[in-house]
């Protein structure tokens, strides 16, 4: 069995906006710092199910795009010498969902369940932070915060209407307040980016999770955007992108 979890950086841009296509994947819009592109959790980037969208600078819907499409392939070796290739030319490849250990069978329900990108920005953020710091109890619960797919979150179900696999199990990255390795908003965690400082809040971060399966060869992906705003730093002023 030759199971995969990959990370890597590379850098981008992002906002967004909802919509479904032809096969079973989501996507959310991007548009900030001058720049208008799409975020899928399928492994593509820049695509809008029938046409490229990467605007650089965006001045409206006249700028023309300056990159095709993006999508992610990895290749892998196994002890014998056995080829793996996950994903497609131009777009696609991937199922939303975890895959969890070696003996989990994905389903219609669960690639469903996931069949979404998640986000929260600087404000939720900064409100949540705040509320905690006041007198160390949330008194205003932020719903993209408790919904967050944070390690263990208590609160999961309650806010996406299902419940993980493993409960605790390594899902979306987050800021723990108590040191406990749990995701948990109501001892003042919320959503955080790894390879940022912590005093350092991004104006957005998104989440989702994807994954192709062929016989022996499992992988998994988790995709973590986030959008940095500093005006008077232009490289620093950009969207991130953390595969792992």
């Amino acid at each position: 069995m030759l199971n995969i979890r990959l990370t890597i950086i590379s850098i981008l841009v992002f906002t967004f906006y909802n919509f479904t296509s032809g096969q079973i994947s989501n996507s959310l819009a991007v548009n900030a710092n001058d720049i208008y592109t799409m975020l899928r959790n399928d492994g593509s980037l820049f695509w809008n199910d029938n046409k490229s969208v990467f605007k650089v600078p965006f001045q409206g819907n006249s700028t023309p795009t300056t990159i095709f499409t993006s999508n992610l392939f990895i290749l892998a070796l196994d002890e014998s010498n056995k080829i793996y290739l996950s994903g497609k030319e131009y777009f696609g490849g991937y199922l939303p969902g975890p895959l969890y250990d070696d003996l989990y069978s994905t389903n219609d329900e669960h690639t469903k369940n996931f069949n979404q990108i998640w986000s929260v920005d600087y404000t939720s953020i900064q409100d949540h932070t705040a509320d905690f710091l006041d007198n160390g109890r949330i008194d205003k619960k932020v719903i993209s915060i408790y919904s967050w797919p944070g390690k263990g979150n208590p609160n999961f179900k309650q806010y996406n209407g299902f419940e993980t696999y493993l409960k605790d199990y390594d899902l979306a990255p987050f800021h723990d307040q108590d040191r406990d390795g749990i995701y948990n908003p109501d001892k003042g965690d919320y959503p955080a980016v790894s390879s940022v400082d912590i005093s350092v809040i991004p104006e957005l971060i998104t989440w989702c999770i994807f994954n192709n399966v062929q016989n022996d060869f499992r992988l998994e992906v988790g995709l973590t955007c986030w959008l940095l705003k500093c005006d008077n730093n232009s490289i620093l002023n950009k969207s991130f992108v953390t595969i792992q």
